[in-house]
């Protein structure tokens, strides 16, 4: 078998005949583990040790995608891995970075080990050095999917066209329906490239406090993608999803998520769709220098579970009306967003306003002002308390990107951020909130409209930031 690398050297993998003891092949991949670029990503590594075991003992049947899930990234038993990608992506960091190994510290090995595309199963074998001339094709059998293969779900005749991210509340499914890229999470999962949407990103001396409080090494940290499905079905039921509702699903059964009479496309239950700039986001976070390989796993927001919201760390993106996982945080919080279904408008209300400050900011797309829209940032603590939860929420689609941006723009956010660390260095809980103006489909004119921190822990607010 033969396989070309990214600098064409040709690898012979296993000749005929040839066979590796089972200390042979455990001592390479104790080298590879231990090595420079494993040591420091633990996820991988336990990835490559978990597979290897198996096909050393025999076992190599036993070895697929819903059981790595399940036991390298404790997913539920069950779970689906055409919703939930983590498995494909570490698998394929896990090729890059062997493939580096072997051409870097590893160079010298006698022995390599493969993992071919679209298996899990460890494939050893021993070096041979043959031509290096470019090979027409490389194992067409065994290549993963294309990652444009999927990039819009499967839509019958008579859905909506994707088309431009416009308001996002617009009351009625077909604005909805055009109003959103249809972005599958498969894709995302799968696709980090798409940071081109965003540049590439580096950290100012005090936006590293913020990136090192949601990323502590050794572990994982979420980032959870709105529904748009559940956006769809609160426009067109004019009322908002309990979380009760969203956790069992139970609104996927409502008359309103079925496919209506005389139409052809999928019910709401079975589109996983998000808006197309967290794509890019996702990537440009991935990105930042305090991210480790593998530490960031992108999940779809009707995938999160109680356990997740009591015990990780996680950036929540979308406001309830896309996450109605976010209403469980909103009791700490002095600014929550709340859904109007009968007028069709979103407000941020103000628990305790301070002077100069309304009670409500109030977006609708009926009011004469409806090219005026508002975002919240919150960064609180877990359910437990144990962990740190970022939430980009805004009043329009357009809303939620304006929260992105603002956390990469150092102008405005440095100083809140100075403003909420303490003298010991830590970053306390805050809430900013944020009014835009709605320009040809982007976002202008942003500025910070009321600002909160909340000082001395999780469960016990300052009542001076108040």
């Amino acid at each position: 078998m033969r396989k070309t690398t990214e600098t064409g050297v040709g690898l012979l993998l296993g000749p005929q005949g040839v066979e590796i003891s089972s200390e042979d092949k455990r001592a390479l991949v104790e080298r590879i583990v231990t090595s420079p670029l494993f040591n420091k990503s633990g996820r991988l590594s336990s990835f490559l040790l978990h597979v290897c075991e198996f096909e050393l003992q025999g076992r190599s049947n036993e070895i697929s995608e819903q059981q790595i899930g399940e036991t390298i990234f404790s997913r539920s038993q069950n779970y689906d891995p055409s919703m939930d990608g983590i498995v494909r992506s570490h698998a394929s960091r896990l090729r890059h970075r062997l493939e580096q190994y072997f051409t870097q510290e590893g160079g010298a090995e006698t022995i390599r080990l493969h993992i071919p595309r679209g298996a899990y199963v460890p494939v050893f074998g021993m070096r041979t050095v043959i031509d290096s001339s470019p090979v027409p094709q490389a194992y067409p059998s065994m290549r993963e999917p294309s990652p444009y293969a999927s990039m819009s779900p499967t839509l019958s005749s008579g859905s909506a066209t994707p088309g431009h991210h416009g308001v996002r509340r617009a009351g009625y499914y077909w604005l909805m329906a055009l109003g959103l890229i249809a972005v599958s999470i498969v894709l995302l999962r799968h696709s980090l490239w798409l940071s081109l949407f965003w540049p590439a990103s580096s950290s100012t001396a005090s936006s590293e406090i913020l990136w090192h409080t949601l990323f502590t090494p050794g572990r994982e940290t979420l980032f959870v993608v709105g529904d748009a499905g559940a956006n769809m079905f609160e426009n067109m039921a004019k009322r908002q999803i309990t979380t009760d509702e969203y956790s069992s699903k139970a609104w996927t059964r409502d008359p309103l998520a079925q496919t209506p009479p005389g139409f052809s496309w999928n019910p709401i239950a079975t589109r996983t769709y998000t808006p197309d700039f967290a794509v890019g986001l996702a990537a440009r976070v991935a990105r930042l220098s305090e991210v480790a390989d593998g530490q960031l796993s992108v999940l779809f927001a009707r995938n999160l579970r109680l356990d997740n919201l009591k015990d990780s760390q996680a950036i929540l993106l979308g406001g309830p009306n896309y996450d109605p996982w976010e209403m469980l945080l909103e009791s700490r919080q002095n600014f929550h967003m709340v859904y109007d279904g009968r007028e069709n408008s979103i407000s941020i209300l103000n628990a305790q306003p301070k002077p100069g400050e309304p009670a409500a900011f109030k977006w609708s797309q009926t009011s004469a002002n409806s090219n005026i829209g508002y975002s919240l940032i919150v960064l609180t603590h877990n359910l437990n308390a144990n962990g740190r939860v970022l939430m980009l929420q805004g009043t329009t689609a357009q809303g939620d990107q304006a929260a992105a941006e603002f956390l990469f723009d150092p102008t405005q956010l440095d100083p809140i951020l100075r403003e909420a660390t303490t003298a010991e260095g830590k970053l306390n809980d805050f809430e900013i909130v944020i009014e835009t103006s709605f320009v040809a489909g982007g976002t202008a004119n942003t500025r910070m409209a009321a600002f909160r921190v909340h000082r001395g822990g999780a469960s016990t607010p300052d009542p001076r930031s108040r």
